[in-house]
């Protein structure tokens, strides 16, 4: 149904924002790849159980597991492309 679909839809952006506010706190204690690595895996993973999911609550946790690491993976890429161009 459309319910379900605009559920699905945003899902994503809902985990990724609560992961982001929440991560801010503690992920700058960590070294930057390393963290960045784990994210990503996370990230894979979710996007992996999207495409065998069988119903739509499935795919809707897994669009939010998917979402929770893609908010701190966009944040992380600008962190070390920070990092690594001169800020002149």
């Amino acid at each position: 149904t459309t319910n379900e679909f605009s559920w699905i839809v945003s899902s994503y952006s809902l985990t990724g924002g609560v992961s982001a506010v929440f991560a801010s706190f503690f992920l700058d204690r960590y070294d930057r790849k390393k963290s960045f690595m784990l994210v990503y895996v996370g990230f894979l993973l979710g996007t992996y159980l999207c495409a065998i999911s069988q119903s739509a609550t499935q795919l809707m946790l897994a669009r939010g597991f998917t979402g929770f690491f893609g908010g701190l993976l966009g944040a992380q890429v600008y962190a070390i492309s920070g990092d690594l161009i001169p800020s002149e």
